[in-house]
Order: C-alpha cells, then sequence, then structure tokens
C-alpha cells in the first residue's frame, strides 16, 4: 500500500449518499472466464446512513451464512446519464 498526502481542493464533486453493490460467489474462479458452475448472486444497498464499514461487515457476515466462497464489494457511481461504473472496495480474487 502506498500513501501520501493530498490536496482537498482537487475534487470536483462527491456523492453525499452513495449506492453500493455486494456480489456473493460460489464456484471456481478462472482467470480465462466463469466455468460453469460458478454462480453469483447480486445486492444494492442504499440508504442515507449506509456506510462503507457497515457494508462491508454486512457482506463478510452474509458471506459466511450464505457459504460463499467469495464476495466482492464495489461503490456505484453513475458519472453522467448513462454511464454506470463501479469502484472496487473488497480486492479482487
Amino acid at each position: 500500500m502506498e500513501v501520501r498526502g493530498v490536496d482537498p481542493r482537487d475534487v470536483g464533486w462527491e456523492v453525499d449518499q452513495p449506492r453500493y453493490r455486494v456480489y456473493f460467489w460460489w464456484g471456481t474462479a478462472d482467470p480465462a472466464g466463469s466455468p460453469p458452475g460458478q454462480s453469483c448472486d447480486e445486492y444494492e444497498l442504499t440508504g442515507p446512513d449506509v456506510a462503507a464499514a457497515s457494508v462491508l461487515a454486512w457482506a463478510a457476515e452474509q458471506a459466511g451464512e450464505r457459504r460463499a466462497d467469495w464476495f466482492e464489494v464495489f461503490v456505484v457511481v453513475d458519472h453522467v446519464p448513462g454511464d454506470r461504473g463501479l469502484v472496487r472496495l473488497t480486492p479482487s480474487r
């Protein structure tokens, strides 16, 4: 991990109520693509008090209860209308 100081004036916008996506995965990860036996459940978490820490905790708890092989957490970003993207919060598998 690399850490450096920043100038807070370099930010042009922020999102007050972010949306998060959580993906729960079962099966073996294949770098060349998804094998036929791999499956995923996807959820979106929203709300005025939803924070990254609570989403990560919920995802970890749910992954254990669902016996998922792994999970991924992202922030949903609508850069411009019709251009939705995801910012990864958890390491890729």
